[in-house]
């Protein structure tokens, strides 16, 4: 789950099974924390009551705070994702953030298959990423991104 502002950017929930990562992806716009609580509430509840094992990994950064903690209260198993935190291999990746974008080329080379969503491809193609003076991964900050 990427929480966002009710500004331009949008929520997204997004889920998967192991590698297979073809689902659609729910897109929120203008919608504010307990609302967007609620919608992955639903979610997570559907998938529960398919019998699967329902982890939440929730951008917990700035407003995403209020989703994660409204998530907990709900009693959903929640990840706060924190990406600029340390990272789990903080030998290889410069921070959660990067950790995540490395991951996912693993993944993705292991076979994960992601949804055909052009705007996704597209947001995942723009991010650029490089090797800070230590050696370790970093990728370029979402500000510079937009900008």
């Amino acid at each position: 789950m990427d929480v966002a502002a009710q500004g331009g950017d949008s929520s997204v929930i997004f889920a998967r099974h192991g590698l297979d990562g073809r689902v659609d992806m729910i897109v929120l716009n203008h919608l504010d924390n307990m609302a967007v609580a609620s919608r992955v509430a639903g979610e997570a509840r559907l998938y529960t009551a398919a019998g699967f094992r329902v982890v939440i990994m929730c951008d917990g950064i700035g407003i995403g705070a209020g989703v994660v903690s409204r998530l907990r209260q709900l009693g959903f198993d929640v990840i706060d994702v924190q990406a600029a935190g340390r990272a789990s291999d903080p030998l290889t990746y410069g921070n959660v953030r990067a950790e995540m974008h490395g991951r996912l080329r693993e993944a993705i080379r292991r076979g994960l298959v992601l949804p055909q969503d052009d705007q996704l491809l597209e947001e995942l193609r723009s991010v650029q990423a490089g090797f800070a003076s230590d050696g370790r991964l970093m990728v370029e900050r979402k500000d510079m991104i937009r900008a």
